[in-house]
């Protein structure tokens, strides 16, 4: 590997290790469930932003939506 893989390599391990860290921060000050919604609700709303961004938009009809509800309900 290269001077440009091990650098990626370190800001991967730096970033995903940040939210380890900062996970385990937020769980000794706040509930589980009040952590898991702030996440939940935090990527649901980047995801959405990005989606509109990208120019997606959700599904008007429930033919629509019923794809949406099975993949939702496996990836459980």
């Amino acid at each position: 590997m290269g001077s440009a893989e091990w650098g990626l390599l370190l800001l991967l391990s730096v970033l995903w290790g940040r939210s380890f860290f900062f996970q385990k921060v937020a769980l000794a000050a706040l509930p589980p469930f009040t952590v898991l919604l702030a996440r939940v609700g935090l990527a649901a709303a980047v995801l959405w932003i990005a989606a509109r961004a990208a120019g997606y938009r959700l599904p008007r009809s429930r033919q629509g939506w019923a794809p949406l509800v099975v993949m939702a309900a496996l990836n459980k």
